[in-house]
């Protein structure tokens, strides 16, 4: 009896391991040294802000928040190296486009509470260097983890704005995503956060000769970006 089902077992495990497995696409896409590719999505920032607090000689006090988020637009390329089959270095040029409103939150001994927006387009090109840890690949699919540092700048600020962001910033970043493997193509739908760890508030205002607009700048000790991104890779 136990013969039988020993042989009955076989072909039915046969059967079922052919039906999950199948020949694969691309299945050489990922022993290549070097790739290259773009990538474009939508992001979401963040600003967490660390206020001064009320300051001896002001009348006022400023409390400034982020009351709601945005969404922006993200376009990139991507170069990507090979050490290892299961390892990858991907450095990923992008273009981020976005907006940003702080809230400021104004009250004084003598006055009532006031409410003003300010708005802070940005235009920026983050500089990110990762790496990428790839799980084994089932049929066309494979998971992924990236993580690492990057570098952004940021351009086009208003002259005169009542805020601006520094120049550079920097913070580290990981993610999670799937490499599906087309006929043509890889893409990899990706989720990445970023963690500012450098002030982003641009404290030193020379464009600014007076103090009804310095008062927005002097009212923050700091401030760190974060971002969220959502992002397909094409390679």
């Amino acid at each position: 009896m136990g013969l039988l089902l020993l042989l009955l077992g076989v072909p039915m495990a046969t059967t079922l391991s052919a039906q999950t497995a199948r020949p694969m696409t691309r299945p050489y896409a990922d022993h290549r040294r070097f790739n290259w590719g773009f990538h474009v999505g939508a992001h979401v920032e963040d600003l967490i802000i660390d206020n001064l607090g009320p300051t001896e000689g002001e009348a006022q006090t400023l409390y400034a928040a982020v009351p709601s988020y945005s969404p922006g637009f993200s376009v990139g390329v991507i170069a990507n190296y090979n050490p290892h089959i299961d390892w990858s270095i991907r450095v990923l040029p992008t273009l981020h486009f976005g907006e940003q409103r702080l809230l400021f939150k104004s009250w004084g001994e003598t006055s009532e509470e006031t409410f003003e927006f300010i708005p802070m387009r940005t235009s920026q090109i983050e500089l990110p260097l990762l790496v990428k840890y790839s799980s084994v690949r089932f049929n066309d699919t494979r998971p992924y983890l990236v993580g690492g540092v990057y570098g952004l700048l940021n351009m086009g600020q208003k002259k005169g704005a009542p805020l601006q962001f520094a120049p550079l910033s920097a913070g580290w970043t990981f993610g999670v995503g799937c490499d599906i493997y087309l006929r043509y193509f890889k893409l990899s739908p990706e989720l990445r956060f970023d963690f500012g760890v450098t002030d982003l508030i641009r404290h030193h205002r020379p464009d600014l000769d007076d103090g009804a607009s310095l008062r927005y700048t002097n009212a923050l000790r700091r401030g760190t970006g974060r971002m969220i991104m959502l992002t397909f890779c094409f390679e």
